[in-house]
This record gives C-alpha cells, sequence and structure tokens, in this order.
C-alpha cells in the first residue's frame, strides 16, 4: 500500500519561506520611506544621514515583529492567505500616502479614507487618478500572488535571514528612538523636523531620559541645545510657509482706541484657566469673571480648538488649526508665532506665569522662544499671582504681553478650604474610573469649588491692573484652553481629550477692547484661531489679511455661521455645522448631543475647505 505525499511544502518549510516572502515586504516598505525622505531637505550632516539611516529601523523592527506574530496562519494552506492579504493592505497604505502626500502635503490617515469612500467627489480628488490607482492596487495584489508562488516553489528559504534582519533592525530602532529622545529634548530640529515626512511615525520622547543620555555620552549627545537656522531651507521650514506672504503694518493704528496713552500701543493681558466648561461661567460660581464680562465682549458660541491643552493653547497664540501641531513643533525655532514676534518687534515685554513650565510638547520654544528666564515664571497658582502682581511695579515703561495660565481647574480640582462652597464632593478623586455611570454631582462640585478659586485669583489680577491705572486702556482676555465634561452625554465620558462635543471644547471667550465701558453679548460661533487675528489687528497694527498669517478672524467681525477643526492629543476632528467628524475614529455625532447624529449637506466640499486652509501654510508642494 503506498503513502500519500502531502500537498504543499511541510509546516517547517512553508514557515521558513513566509518568514522570507516577510522580508522581501520589509524591503519594498523601505524603498516606499526612502522615498518619503526624498521629499525632506538633503541631510546636513553625517549625524542627520545616519539618523534617516535608523528611521528604516523603527519600520523594519514593527513590521519584522508583525510578520512573526503572523507565523501560525502560514502553517496551514488556507489562513497561509491571510498574511498575504494583510501584507497586500500595508503595501497600498503606503504607496497610497506616498501619493496622497505628494500631492496634497499631508499623510493618509483613516478620516481621509472613510471621506474618500464617503464623497470622493467633494474631496476634490479627480476621479480618473483613482480609478488608476483602484487598478494598480490590484495589480499589486495579483503580482504579491505570484510573486508569492513563485517564491514558495523555487526558493528554498532559511530563516537566518529574517533573524538576522530582526536583530539588525532592533539595533537601528534602539538607535532612532535614543537619537529621538535627546533631539526633541535639546530642540534639534534638523532630527526633528523629519517627522513630518515620515507615514505612521511616533518615535519615543522623554524628558527624563534625555538628561542621562547627554551626561553619559555628550559626544553622541550634546547638551547644545538647537539654533534657529541661519539660511532658509532646513528641516520643516520648507514644509512650512507661515505666514503665506510678506505681512504689513501700520505703526501708527497700533493699538488705536479710547483710554491708551498716545503713542504707546496697549497692554494686552492674556488669563487662561485651565480646563473651563463653557456651562460654569456663571455669577454663582465664577462672580468676579462674570463681573468682568459686563463691560466686555462676552463671545457665548466660543469653541476651544481641541479637547486638550495642547491644541487649545496652540490655536490661542498661533490662530491656526491644530492639524498643523505637527509640523510647528518639529520645527519650533523656525516657526514662531507672528503674534509673539510682532510683540518682540513692537518692543513689548513678554512675561509668562505659567502652573506648568510647558516644556512638554515644545510649546515653550514654539509659542515664547524669546522670553527671557526671568520673566516665565512656574510655581502654585497663589504664588504666581503674588509674582505677577509684583512685576506690575518693576517694568520698564514698554507695553507688556503678560500671559497667566491658572491650573486649579485641572483634575482633581485644586482649591484651598475657604472656596468649598460647593457641596457634596467625592471623598476620592477620580473615582469615576472604577463607575463611569456614577452621580456626577460630587466631583461637579469639586471642580466648581476649583473655578471659584481660579476666579478669586483671576480677580486680583484684575483687581491689581484697576488699582494701577493699567486696566482702561488695556486689551485683556479671559478664556479657557478647552472643557471639561462631567458625563453630561451621558455615554460615561469624563475630564477631557476623549471626544469632541461642546462639553469639552465649549468655553468662554471674554474681550475687553481698550476704553471698553459698555459689555456685548456675541451669540455667533467664535474660534480660539480668531484670538490672533484679532490682537493683530486692533492692538498691532495688522492690515494684511488674516489669511496670510490665520485660519481666524478678528472677533469684533466674525461671520454668521462657520466650520472649525480641532484636535486632542491622538485625533483631530471637524466641527461642521453642529455635526462633529472625527478623522482617527471615524465617528459622527451632534457637538452638543454625542447621542444623535445627521447627515450634513455638502460634507465632502465643506471638508475639502477645511483641509484647503491648512494646505495654505504648506510649502515645498508642486503647486
Amino acid at each position: 500500500m503506498t503513502s500519500v505525499k502531502p500537498r504543499g511544502p511541510a509546516p517547517l518549510v512553508r514557515l521558513r519561506l513566509h518568514l522570507g516572502f516577510s522580508l522581501l515586504v520589509v524591503l519594498l516598505t523601505c524603498g516606499l520611506v526612502v522615498v518619503s525622505l526624498c521629499s525632506a531637505p538633503a541631510p546636513e550632516s553625517p549625524g542627520v544621514f545616519l539618523y534617516e539611516l535608523s528611521v528604516l529601523g523603527y519600520y523594519c523592527w514593527g513590521l519584522l515583529v508583525v510578520w512573526l506574530v503572523l507565523c501560525p496562519l502560514a502553517l496551514s494552506g488556507p489562513s497561509s492567505l491571510v498574511p498575504l492579504l494583510l501584507q497586500w493592505a500595508w503595501l497600498t497604505f503606503m504607496a497610497a500616502d506616498a501619493v496622497v502626500f505628494k500631492v496634497y502635503g499631508y499623510h493618509l490617515n483613516f478620516f481621509v479614507l472613510r471621506v474618500v469612500l464617503m464623497d470622493f467627489g467633494g474631496l476634490g480628488a479627480p476621479g480618473l487618478p483613482a480609478a488608476a490607482f483602484a487598478l494598480a492596487a490590484l495589480a499589486l495584489l495579483a503580482l504579491l500572488w505570484l510573486a508569492r508562488r513563485w517564491f514558495y516553489r523555487r526558493v528554498r528559504a532559511s530563516a537566518k535571514p529574517y533573524f538576522l534582519a530582526l536583530a539588525l533592525a532592533t539595533l537601528l530602532f534602539g538607535a532612532n528612538s535614543l537619537a529621538h529622545i535627546w533631539a526633541e529634548a535639546c530642540d534639534r530640529q534638523e532630527i526633528t523636523s523629519l517627522d513630518g515626512y515620515l507615514p505612521l511615525y511616533a518615535p519615543f520622547v522623554s524628558e527624563r531620559l534625555a538628561p542621562g543620555l547627554s551626561r553619559n555620552f555628550p559626544s553622541l549627545f550634546p547638551p547644545e541645545r538647537g539654533r534657529v537656522p541661519e539660511t532658509a531651507g532646513r528641516g520643516n521650514v520648507d514644509r512650512v510657509r507661515y505666514p503665506a506672504g510678506p505681512l504689513e503694518f501700520d505703526n501708527d493704528a497700533a493699538g488705536a482706541g479710547a483710554g491708551r496713552a498716545a503713542g504707546r500701543p496697549p497692554d494686552i493681558t492674556l488669563i487662561v484657566l485651565e480646563s473651563w466648561q463653557a456651562a460654569a461661567m456663571t455669577p454663582e460660581i465664577t462672580p468676579s469673571i462674570h463681573e468682568f464680562s459686563r463691560g466686555a465682549h462676552y463671545f457665548r458660541n466660543h469653541v476651544s480648538s481641541g479637547s486638550t491643552t495642547v491644541p487649545g493653547v496652540f490655536g490661542l497664540f498661533f490662530g491656526l488649526q491644530p492639524g498643523l501641531y505637527d509640523l510647528f513643533k518639529n520645527s519650533p525655532l523656525s516657526n514662531q508665532s507672528v503674534l509673539t514676534a510682532r510683540l518682540a518687534e513692537m518692543g513689548y515685554e513678554l512675561r509668562v506665569f505659567s502652573g506648568n513650565n510647558l516644556d512638554r510638547f515644545q510649546l515653550r520654544t514654539l509659542i515664547f522662544p524669546g522670553v527671557e528666564p526671568g520673566n516665565f515664571h512656574v510655581g502654585p497658582d497663589e504664588s504666581l499671582v503674588d509674582a505677577y502682581m509684583d512685576s506690575l511695579d518693576l517694568g520698564s515703561g514698554a507695553p507688556r504681553f503678560d500671559f497667566i495660565f491658572i491650573f486649579a481647574p485641572h483634575s482633581p480640582y485644586a482649591s484651598p478650604a475657604a472656596f468649598a462652597k460647593f457641596q457634596p464632593v467625592p471623598k476620592a478623586a477620580g473615582g469615576y474610573v472604577f463607575n463611569s455611570r456614577t452621580d456626577p454631582l460630587p466631583y461637579r462640585n469639586a471642580y466648581r469649588n476649583s473655578l471659584s478659586y481660579a476666579d478669586h485669583l483671576a480677580g486680583r489680577i484684575l483687581d491689581g491692573l484697576a488699582a494701577r491705572g493699567r486696566y482702561d486702556g488695556a486689551i485683556i482676555v479671559v478664556t479657557g484652553d478647552h472643557a471639561e465634561e462631567f458625563n453630561e452625554n451621558g455615554l460615561g465620558y469624563w475630564g477631557h481629550g476623549s471626544n469632541f462635543s461642546r462639553w469639552q471644547t465649549a468655553t468662554p471667550m471674554i474681550l475687553k477692547t481698550p476704553g471698553q465701558r459698555e459689555g456685548r453679548t456675541i451669540d455667533r460661533r467664535s474660534l480660539h484661531a480668531d484670538l490672533v487675528p484679532t490682537l493683530m489687528e486692533e492692538a498691532l497694527g495688522c492690515v494684511s489679511s488674516p489669511e496670510l498669517y490665520s485660519h481666524g478672524q478678528n472677533l469684533l467681525t466674525i461671520p454668521e455661521t462657520r466650520d472649525a477643526a480641532m484636535g486632542s492629543y491622538f485625533d483631530q476632528a471637524y466641527l461642521i455645522g453642529d455635526t462633529v467628524l472625527e478623522r482617527l475614529r471615524h465617528r459622527r455625532y451632534k457637538w452638543g448631543d454625542m447621542a444623535a447624529a445627521e447627515a450634513v449637506p455638502g460634507e465632502g466640499a465643506r471638508v475639502r475647505e477645511l483641509f484647503e486652509r491648512e494646505r495654505r501654510f504648506l510649502g515645498g508642494r508642486d503647486d
């Protein structure tokens, strides 16, 4: 009786062939990564070239580990097609990203894919190239299938090259991580500027490890911080075109208005309360600020640039959509805000009083590169206000720009016992983590108490300005970086950064102009991005169109309706009318009620317009 020879290669051989073919896919991926790097400026030093080489390790290591995990599927005939389909999907995505990045200047993401599938015409992409790419993707699948058949029949692969490649990729990945940790901490934008050229690239950062690298390996990771490039064409300065054109100023018109000293621009005071929900701006919770709003412009339908601090503060100081933040962060010394640059040019004294040092996410370098260390105060809120009050008596007579960031309303909602007027409060902070449907009242009360304390501190600032004759002629802005949710949506959301509903993005905006006596309430939608053009036009004499330097408009002349872009630490969203469209999680819901959703007429075209706003400040494209 004769034995039947099993069809196909033995499991061990099939496993080795899977690993070998996966190595070819990894090499193809490296080729596509190199294509992306070719869009970046030429390396200005051997160190930058070595870093670019280490980037390949970032992609190789991840892919090699994934294909290793998929080995069990390669042992049997039917399931062995799963790795092939995943490899095809990955290469198709990388190729599509290269095309999108070349044409539009931004990398592909799930939100773009959704728009392409749901409303391709609205995105503005031509149908013929899309059809051609679809055919090319199918051709790639056929080629991979044929190549795999040929590989499995002709090549007796050994697993040794795979594991050698994995070892080399691990070394490169480690070098890439250490180099980026050092570069991020030391503002070495010749390295960090490359981040924006690479798809799905999220290298390690660590403020804690960076000093040790410079201390133990000073020759490899020198402690010197980066400097502003002396010439154009360095890092993301090639990708960023900001401002989009030369700006013109009328110095005679700077700060025109009643109540200011003749020939002197107005002082500007910007007070930001952490996590300030719009619904919490009431006479009971924030009496001092509420009284202040009675003689100022109070924008009751204001939308932050995001549901977390970074996009919120970025929007306030740059007047831009948060989708550009990463590009600016990667080259912080080359892309200073036009607002702070103009303030410095006009001789303003810039002072910062913040409960956070703002070193995380490059905010300090990006927004305040010219602030002297002695004018950058970090500490508890009470001591910051004390330092601010003392500084009012020590000025040189030059106009001032003061930024006061009060952190008390941030979880766990700190406040002295004297401000605990809202009761009951939770016995332990953050208990909602264990039960997202718990009674929100105690936590909301703790939050209200912290806001009352922050309001007290803001009142001290306003009273101090008035007592020193600095109130009438000044521009004073009081707002929040974002809002705070206490399960108002009824879906178990708390805090901020988890969605883009009004409970996490609607924050008060109050603006007092020089000489203003009577208050005005505005119900039109205003944005964080509107603050920069407002200050540029009303205080700093800019006569150029805001479109050259901002996505916002003057708060005093905002239109009746508008769409907006928002961001968080891991996602972005678009507010189209009253509907939120999330990019990464591709969720759709009403801004005021996440349980509701509806279609938006012309959604694709309106999303495209928001895309185009970002592209206005992208350089280095073939357009």
